[in-house]
């Protein structure tokens, strides 16, 4: 009980002193900023519970989507861009909408910036990262979302269409 109680004061008298607290709450952002908001990931990875992006082309994509008859799910995003890192971490490693998704649709994932994503762009334009699209096998948009999402809210606007 002691030592908790040593400890509560210790804590006490840092926050106190102005240049620790600040450097507490400096040390604090630093660490939510590299583990949450800007992840490290590789957007070549699998997932194993996620959603499943399918390693073919856009031209691939397409045709397979009117051959299965199913929407295509299109991930589009930058290498560089912290809510794209968060939704392959957190969003499409979920497991309700991994199975949903890898059900219902042909999913494929894109670097906005190379060049099959800017002839992507060119398609269907988008002036955000990451957005999300939905595409039927006719070729018409049933959804765009630009900006994070989470998988809940992905889940319910693809249930819906």
């Amino acid at each position: 009980m002691n030592s908790i109680k040593t400890l509560y004061f210790t804590i006490k008298k840092w926050l106190e002193n102005k240049y620790i607290s600040n450097g507490l709450y400096i040390i604090g952002f630093l660490a939510l900023y590299i583990f949450y908001i800007n992840p490290k990931v590789d957007f070549k990875e699998h997932s194993e519970k996620g959603i499943q992006f399918e390693q073919i082309s856009l031209s691939q994509a397409i045709q397979k989507s009117k051959a299965k008859n199913k929407p295509l799910f299109v991930d589009v995003y930058a290498t560089w861009c912290g809510p794209c890192k968060r939704m392959k971490k957190f969003t499409f490693t979920d497991e309700k909408l991994g199975t949903y998704y890898n059900e219902h649709f042909i999913n494929i994932s894109l670097d906005g910036e190379t060049i099959e994503g800017r002839r992507f762009h060119n398609s269907f334009p988008f002036s955000a990262y990451p957005t999300v699209f939905i595409i039927s096998p006719k070729g018409e948009v049933q959804l765009k979302e630009e900006g994070f999402s989470f998988a809940f809210s992905l889940l319910n606007k693809a249930k819906t269409l």
